[in-house]
């Protein structure tokens, strides 16, 4: 099981910023972990996780990240009016 390490930042409209790091699966049945960091500071309250396909890759409401099947999805870091979103490629093994 490979893993994809991803690094992304926006500016919200406010001094507010959220950084995603962590894992994200790579194949079937995988999972991986992505962590907010909110600002500068690790945030795990009120961080809001979305897959934008679901049918390739979940989200948990704590980051963790599992491939369903083939394909590619984008997952979403909210918090206060800032997003940031982390592209996820899913394969089968």
């Amino acid at each position: 099981q490979g893993v994809i390490h991803v690094h992304t930042l926006v500016t919200a409209a406010t001094p507010l910023t959220i950084t995603v790091a962590g894992t994200g699966p790579t194949t079937v049945g995988a999972h991986g972990l992505l962590t907010a960091t909110i600002s500068g500071v690790n945030w795990t309250q009120g961080v809001e996780w979305v897959s934008s396909n679901p049918s390739v890759a979940r989200v948990s409401p704590n980051g963790v990240v599992t491939g369903v099947s083939a394909g590619t999805a984008s997952i979403t870091a909210k918090h206060a009016g800032a997003t940031t979103s982390t592209p996820i490629t899913v394969t089968v093994a």
